[in-house]
């Protein structure tokens, strides 16, 4: 009787963390299949500590380094991942870390569009709605659709907006 009690709390165990590991994995097949092709061996981004620990506290939801939106506005949702492809190089050609590559995913009626930014150290949402700042313009705003917000934390950071058929980088965090 004890074994089938232990057997059943490690197969509960067992299936309990893969259900939730399969939750937070929402990452569209599609969307990794063009990494893959794109961007041979890359990887999420490493996020510090710090940073972790403050999504864990007011972003419940959203990863440092994946996100899911309506960038567009369609009411579909979008995504978008900072990644690790190839290597950072100062001035001299030296090595200094990896290279991070913001990759927004817009849902077309053809499957994934995705562009391609250089990346900070976390990305997070504005929501449609939410209130910005154009640190060029000296202008308040508020986000007409879900935006993604690339920064270096407690220091700087731009959105990246849609506007029409692209995106448009606005100075949202000085």
């Amino acid at each position: 009787m004890m074994k089938s009690q232990t057997f059943l709390t490690l197969l509960f165990l067992m299936f309990s963390t893969t259900f939730v590991q399969a939750q937070s994995a929402k990452f569209p097949k599609n969307c990794r299949k063009i990494l893959d092709n794109k961007f041979r061996g890359w990887k999420f981004a490493e996020i510090q500590s710090d940073i972790e620990k403050y999504f864990k506290e007011i972003h419940s939801k959203d990863k440092p380094n994946l996100l899911s939106g309506d960038w567009n506005g369609d009411g579909k949702t979008d995504y978008a991942v900072l990644i690790e492809y190839g290597k950072l190089r100062n001035h001299m050609g030296e090595v200094i870390g990896n290279r991070r590559l913001l990759i927004p995913f817009i849902h077309t009626s053809k499957g994934f569009r995705h562009f391609v930014f250089e990346g900070s150290e976390y990305i997070s949402v504005n929501k449609n709605g939410s209130k910005g700042y154009n640190y060029d313009s000296g202008k308040f705003f508020h986000f007409k659709t879900d935006s993604i917000f690339d920064g270096f934390f407690e220091k700087a950071g731009v959105s990246y907006i849609w506007n029409k058929s692209k995106f448009r980088v606005v100075t949202t965090s000085d």
